[in-house]
């Protein structure tokens, strides 16, 4: 692109990390007690530093990097921190956890602080991973861009929630993966980083397998030897992460837990045979019990009342309340220009996917189905597990793997469009075509702010009176 084809882009990605830091740590403080998930993990940080054994649905990584950026503060503030405690809904539906104490002393705006930097790390790699795959300048810095003014993304990302950490090692493990000067242990280290936070980082093996076989039709088999390297070096770490659990709490510490929560630990390895056994055993046994309580969870489950099925995705449905009420909210709700942006490219990629691959049959010359594809493989292979092995409940959330692939999508194609010739014959036109979907983005933005910070709803009749 000419427009970019310059220094000045290197100032234009530092400008939009920037400005996604500053909208991360805006009213990062709001509010003071825990929203959502919060509760569960600002307490595991404060458990693993209280030596107090825990179970969790997730891999451990995740909540020992919270209790790291935990551990600089004075043990009083967080001492005895437990935010968790179950009541049954007054209407008779699921138990729910009430959010309606506050942190206190427990450093919450810290932890909160060091979540949203995996945020803003995600812009950064999100763009590496786009011209890695062979995105221009102006399409990557684009879709960096919508990242940073992606509403759902501010939300979740700032909060000490696990899903900005794994999709940040994902993407970085992708760039990794796609770059072929960088090693491919490296990219198998950021991949089993990704895993170890949360199972769901299995989705960004779909565009590796597609790269791989791509690059096989092509008689270039460079992704079938880094994809065997990629895929060995993240499952060992997968399997070291679980380990993790073992440097703050002996396996008859989490044995016992298993056992007290009534899981089906006990079904397996009863509770007498295993505490006489053998050191080996036991530990045997807590890693086994560990290894069945995330996958378990990653297809099994009951029902939540702010579920939505994977088919709604697209259209932003269901909307979830985090926290606060009618009058002022966090609400997962996505900048509508990028969501729906995202979801037209898609189903154009798709409509046009039989014309991609048979360019690739042909051997053309062009690197675009190649881009489309992987692209598409990303996206179709995150919403793959939730259509067929996931039954359990599933939420707004777990779109996201695949909605950034849409978001790459959607990037590519203002690219395409900008480097028409009406468009490329004219710088003025470029920064004006530029100019309008960025307007467009952020007016998205915008529209739904007050539901990522918290802001109250916009009284028109102050201006009238």
């Amino acid at each position: 692109m000419a427009i970019f084809s310059f220094k000045p882009k290197v100032y234009i990605l530092a400008a939009i990390l920037i400005l996604s830091a500053g909208l991360h740590f805006y009213r990062i403080s709001y509010p003071a007690s825990p929203v959502f998930d919060e509760a569960h993990f600002a307490s595991y940080a404060a458990y693993y530093l209280n030596d107090r054994p825990f179970w969790d649905i997730h891999p451990p990584l995740g909540k020992i990097l919270f209790a790291g950026a935990l551990s600089f503060f004075p043990n009083d503030k967080f001492a005895g921190a437990n935010f968790i405690s179950f009541e049954h809904a007054k209407d008779g539906g699921p138990w729910v956890n009430k959010l309606d104490r506050s942190f206190g002393s427990y450093p919450y705006v810290a932890l909160r602080i060091f979540a949203s930097l995996f945020g803003v790390a995600l812009a950064l790699f999100f763009y590496l991973f786009l011209r890695s795959v062979g995105l221009g300048e102006a399409g990557a810095l684009f879709g960096a861009f919508m990242v940073t003014f992606e509403n759902a993304f501010i939300l979740e990302t700032r909060l000490i929630l696990l899903n900005g950490m794994f999709l940040a090692f994902g993407f970085a493990a992708l760039w990794l993966f796609f770059d072929r000067n960088k090693s491919p242990y490296l990219a198998g280290a950021m991949f089993g980083l990704s895993l170890s936070v949360k199972l769901t980082a299995i989705t960004f093996l779909a565009p590796a397998l597609v790269a791989a076989f791509l690059s096989g039709k092509t008689g270039d088999k460079i992704f079938w030897s880094r994809l065997k390297v990629f895929c060995t070096v993240a499952v060992a770490l997968l399997f070291f992460g679980y380990l993790a659990n073992f440097l703050f709490f002996s396996p008859v510490e989490l044995l016992a837990v298993f056992y007290r929560d009534g899981f089906m630990g006990e079904r397996f390895f009863p509770p007498a045979s295993v505490t006489a056994s053998s050191a080996a055993v036991q530990f045997m046994a807590a890693t086994l019990v560990q290894w069945f309580l995330s996958f378990g969870n990653y297809t099994l489950g009951g029902i939540h009342y702010l579920q939505s099925p994977w088919y709604l995705w697209p259209a932003m449905q269901l909307p979830m309340l985090y926290y606060g009420d009618e009058s002022r909210s966090l609400t997962l709700y996505g900048n509508p220009s990028v969501w729906f942006g995202a979801t037209l490219s898609v189903i154009i990629a798709v409509a046009a996917v039989r014309r991609f691959i048979y360019s690739l049959v042909r051997k053309e010359k062009n690197v675009l189905p190649s881009i489309v594809l992987i692209l598409l493989a990303g996206y179709i292979g995150s919403l793959l597990p939730f259509a067929t092995i996931v039954h359990r409940s599933t939420f707004l959330y777990h779109y996201f793997p695949a909605y950034l692939f849409g978001i790459g999508l959607l990037a590519l194609g203002v690219e395409k469009i900008s480097a028409h010739k009406f468009f490329a014959s004219s710088p003025k036109r470029q920064i004006a075509f530029f100019s309008i979907v960025a307007l467009a983005v952020i007016g998205g933005f915008v529209t739904y702010a007050r539901f990522t910070y918290g802001l109250p709803a916009f009284d028109f009749n102050l201006i009238l009176n």
